[in-house]
This record gives C-alpha cells, sequence and structure tokens, in this order.
C-alpha cells in the first residue's frame, strides 16, 4: 500500500513534470506583487494560469480577477489559459468555465474567477461575492503592456484589497512583452534590475525580490503601502516544451537580427532611443463607427509574414484607427486570398506592394480586389514622416504591430545618433499600413 509521503512524492514529480523548470522562486513567491517581463516563447503565461489554478486549489476560500486591457482579448488568451490549466491539473472536473459573461466558478467551493477588461476599470471596484466565506485576493494582469495609465494599474490593484483568512496572502501578477523601455511596468523592473544580455543568454531569467513603499493617490487621498515584489525577466532558454521549430525561429533571429533578438528573443527591452513610432497606444476600436475603410498589404513567405492590415484615417483629428491585422508565413497566393477573404467585404479595396506585381495579379484572379501602392521619389521616408504627424490608436489583437511599433529605428551614425534612414528590418506590418495611406501622403 502506497504511503501519504509517497504520494505527496508522486504527486510532487508530476506537478514538475507539468511546470517544467525556470519558475521556482516565482511559483513560491507569497509576496504583494509579481512582474514578469518575457519574450515570446517563454511559457510565462501558461505557468501564470497554471499557478493559478495550483492556488485556488490549496486556498479554497480565494478567488481570482483576471484582466486584459480590453474586454474583446479575453476569450483568447486569459480564459484559454486558465482552462488550459484547469484541464492540465486535472481539475476540470470541479470547475465550471461560461463565456456570456466570462465566468468560472468552482462547483464545490463556489469560488468564482472573474474576467474584466480594464475598458473602464472602474466597475471592477464593484465585484460583488455572494459567499462571505470567499475572498478577492489574486489578479492577474495578462499582455499588461496594453496598459497605458499607470493610475488604472495602481487603483486596480488597489481596489481588490481586503481583510484575509488567515494562512492567506494577497498577491497581483502582471505579465508583459518588452516592446519598449518607455512603459511604466518595464520601467518598474530596470529601476531595480539591470537586464543582462550574457545573463539571460547563458540562464533564460533574471529575477530579484524588493521591498519599498509605494505612495500614490487613491480616490483623492495619498495612500502609502509598503510592497513586496518579485521582479523576473524570461526568455525562451527556460522553456523545455518549445518545438524544436521555434528554438530554430530564435537562432535565425539571432543570427540575422541580433538587435531584434535581444528583445523578442531574451526578452530584453525595447530600447527608445532610434525608435521611428513612439506616437500610438493600444486601445480597444469600435470599428463599426469608422468610415473610409483602408487597407495594406505587403507579400512574405519564408522568415518574413504576409502582413495585412485595415485601418481609418481621421484627418481632421490626426488620428489613425488600426483594427484589425493578419499576418502569416508561408502561404502562397491562394492561401493568402483564403484567408483575406474572411476578413474583407467582396470587392473591399486593398493596396499592395507594388514591388510584387506577379503577385497582386494573382490575388485578382483569386478575387481579391488588389492595386500596386504607389511608390514616388523618397516614399518611404515621407510615409514614414507622415504617419509620425498622427496619433496611431491600436487594437489589441494587432500583435504583429505592436511589436514592429517596438523595434522598428532610424539607423544609426557611429556616435550612436539616429540617422534619417529606416533600418530595413521590423516593418512588415508598417509597410502594409503605409501602403494603404500612400494617396495621402504622396498627394501633398
Amino acid at each position: 500500500m502506497i504511503t501519504k509521503a509517497e504520494k505527496m512524492a508522486i504527486e510532487k514529480i508530476n506537478l514538475q513534470q507539468i511546470i517544467g523548470i525556470g519558475y521556482n522562486k516565482f511559483w513560491n513567491f507569497k509576496g504583494d506583487e509579481v512582474i514578469i517581463m518575457g519574450s515570446k516563447g517563454s511559457k510565462k503565461s501558461k505557468t501564470i494560469a497554471l499557478r493559478w489554478m495550483y492556488l485556488l486549489k490549496k486556498y479554497p476560500k480565494a478567488c481570482l480577477l483576471a484582466m486584459r486591457n480590453t474586454a474583446v482579448t479575453i476569450k483568447d488568451s486569459i480564459y484559454a489559459d486558465l482552462k488550459w490549466a484547469c484541464k492540465k491539473l486535472k481539475l476540470d472536473s470541479e470547475w465550471d468555465f461560461i463565456k456570456s459573461p466570462f465566468e468560472a466558478t468552482n462547483k464545490i467551493t463556489g469560488q468564482k474567477i472573474f474576467f474584466r477588461g480594464l475598458d473602464d476599470w472602474q466597475k471592477i471596484a464593484s465585484i460583488t461575492i455572494d459567499d462571505p466565506e470567499l475572498v478577492l485576493c489574486f489578479s492577474w494582469f495578462e499582455e499588461a503592456f496594453e496598459i497605458a495609465n499607470i493610475e488604472t494599474y495602481r487603483n486596480v490593484k488597489l481596489s481588490i484589497r481586503g481583510k484575509l483568512p488567515e494562512g492567506y496572502f494577497s498577491q497581483s501578477v502582471a505579465s508583459l512583452n518588452p516592446w519598449s523601455d518607455q512603459h511604466f511596468l518595464v520601467k518598474m523592473i530596470t529601476t531595480k534590475l539591470t537586464p543582462g544580455e550574457n545573463i539571460l543568454l547563458e540562464k533564460g531569467k533574471q529575477q530579484i525580490v524588493t521591498e519599498e513603499e509605494q505612495e500614490f493617490e487613491y480616490q483623492g487621498e495619498q495612500v502609502k503601502q509598503k510592497v513586496s515584489q518579485l521582479l523576473m525577466i524570461t526568455n525562451y532558454k527556460i522553456n523545455e516544451f518549445l518545438d524544436i521549430k521555434d528554438y530554430a525561429k530564435q537562432e535565425n533571429l539571432k543570427n540575422n537580427d541580433y538587435e531584434a533578438y535581444k528583445t523578442a528573443g531574451l526578452g530584453m527591452p525595447g530600447i527608445s532611443k532610434g525608435l521611428i513610432f513612439k506616437n500610438w497606444k493600444v486601445e480597444n476600436i469600435d470599428n463599426s463607427k469608422l468610415e473610409m475603410i483602408r487597407r495594406g498589404l505587403d507579400f512574405g513567405y519564408s522568415s518574413d509574414p504576409s502582413a495585412f492590415l485595415q485601418f481609418s484615417v481621421d484627418i481632421k483629428h490626426k488620428k489613425i484607427y488600426v483594427f484589425d491585422e493578419f499576418g502569416a508565413t508561408e502561404l502562397d497566393n491562394e492561401q493568402l486570398a483564403i484567408e483575406l477573404n474572411k476578413r474583407i467585404t467582396k470587392y473591399a479595396l486593398i493596396k499592395a506592394d507594388s514591388a510584387e506585381p506577379k503577385s497582386i495579379a494573382e490575388l485578382n484572379k483569386y478575387g481579391i480586389n488588389a492595386i500596386p501602392a504607389q511608390k514616388g521619389p523618397d516614399s518611404l521616408k515621407h510615409g514614414i514622416h507622415w504617419l509620425q504627424g498622427f496619433e496611431i490608436i491600436v487594437n489589441p489583437k494587432c500583435q504583429g504591430l505592436i511589436a514592429e511599433f517596438g523595434l522598428y529605428k532610424w539607423k544609426l551614425d557611429k556616435l550612436g545618433n539616429p540617422l534619417d534612414i529606416p533600418e530595413d528590418k521590423n516593418n512588415h506590418y508598417i509597410d502594409a499600413l503605409r501602403y494603404g495611406s500612400d494617396d495621402l501622403y504622396l498627394a501633398r
């Protein structure tokens, strides 16, 4: 007969197999705040989701608030990740996940997972739990790079504080990609933890635990609070669950574009010096209210994606609203046409890269109304400077464009000063944005 100690040992081994390496300190941390800045493939979101489901099992009076900047992005991110983690830990018989509204309920304990967008963060303070024995003590800000305002982040954290049962703890976790060193959460990490290129190359992570007193305004009053933090930088090197193709993509990026690899591969923050676009923000967009929809397409195939955008230009208020994106590699033109037809109305005009007339002709053959974008003298720089004169609002689901805005830079001279010459990389979605606007800046 198996002993209790043997059973615990088996459970521990199985849990380790599910979680993998690299996040041991995070898994056991009980401080107030965790901020994890990681590259793509660093398994941060999956690990966080697994940990939340594990903690909810361990603390049967605890509830979780899971958030994205906009509610429309919940279904395919935090909701899907937590449901996956529930099944992975064999807890799916205990939890009931529903989509209208997005919520999860433990059928045994009554615990809740609330899913909310930060579109109107004040409503989060009105969340109520019917059972007085339960407490909302855990919060997760996923894809937190989308949060533009530090006050939103701080006020939401304050709004879920409350008296805890004995032995419980309250904690917020923010996870994000490091697309710009100017984001407030990136700065919260880098002011205390200097990203080390060699460390991240060798170990795949950096981390530090700190304690500080934070002071800020909440509902008209100055609030002081001691906060213990776990700050982490992680990357794909601690993800043993990746396919060999994923590692190959990172090595290819490392060999061909090392500056981009430092951010997209190692998890180091995008450096603001030389960045071409700083006039953008992430925000939910209701495209049903937009007029004169524009569409741009940049062709790609193997390592570069075919990149497509739909957007609207508000000349009067100097704003551009990018509400839809599609990108994929290794699509022939027939496959590309199929994907485009899923997103556009019949005969919708698409302005595509004029350097590929054969591809444009093939798209026409497959029912896509594509025409070559105009390219006059210095049209690249004209397009960039014209775009810089607008506030560009990007839907959170347009992750390709968001990533490029954090990486697209001017070339630098020998002294490190930006030249008026853009680097020809990290610009596929940005090129699509230019192509779709060509008549506006070339007509000037």
